[in-house]
């Protein structure tokens, strides 16, 4: 489930790039507006962000609370898996949209709602699926997958966008999200590793 979710880490990080690069040259090139309005547009991304993070938060450890002979981990990865399909719909509004500021501004910002959810989520449930003694190698381990995700949304992204245009560019971001989504299926009842001690004890005595 670890290599899971380091997965899911790579994709997020590699749609988040990948838009914040590009967005705004997209918004500047299809509808020709100043690179001002154009940043303005995309700012909505972290504000969406912002919500995101503490609201897949709340709603996991709800469903923690409310199911608490279910899997931790897998209640955290149903929400990340939540937020995840919210992805491609984003992608999709901030394409097809008519080009008025305030849609185009919401499509960032249930974009940046969508990718901050899991990122929010990824590394906790990492760390609450090992060892205490191990956890912040899990962190590390987890980080860097992410890290990978950014240094490669720079010239990839390029090529699509030189050799296919932004018709190109829009199915990859899709794709992407939905590899995303399905990445971290594997996990959906996965227990932490404090309910994996419960269990073992009980099997004991």
């Amino acid at each position: 489930f670890l290599w899971c979710m380091g997965a899911m880490h790579f994709f997020v990080y590699l749609m988040r790039q990948g838009t914040m690069n590009w967005a705004h040259f997209y918004l500047m090139d299809q509808y020709g507006l100043p690179a001002l309005e154009a940043t303005s547009r995309i700012c909505g991304f972290e504000l969406g962000g912002l919500f995101g993070c503490i609201s897949s938060g709340l709603l996991s450890d709800i469903l923690i609370a409310r199911n608490p002979q279910a899997g931790a981990a897998g209640m955290r990865a149903r929400v990340m898996f939540l937020y995840a399909c919210l992805t491609p719909i984003a992608i999709l509004a901030l394409w097809k949209l008519p080009p008025i500021a305030w849609l185009q501004w919401s499509a960032m910002a249930l974009f940046g709602f969508s990718i901050y959810g899991p990122q929010t989520l990824i590394t906790m449930t990492g760390v609450e699926t090992v060892p205490k003694k191990i956890a912040a190698s899990a962190g590390g381990i987890l980080a860097y997958p992410a890290q990978l995700g950014s240094m490669f949304a720079g010239l990839p992204f390029a090529l699509v966008v030189r050799k296919l245009g932004w018709s190109g560019y829009f199915p990859c971001l899709i794709l992407l999200s939905l590899l995303s989504a399905l990445s971290v299926l594997p996990g959906w009842n996965a227990l932490s590793w404090t309910q994996k001690e419960v269990a073992a004890k009980k099997r004991a005595a």
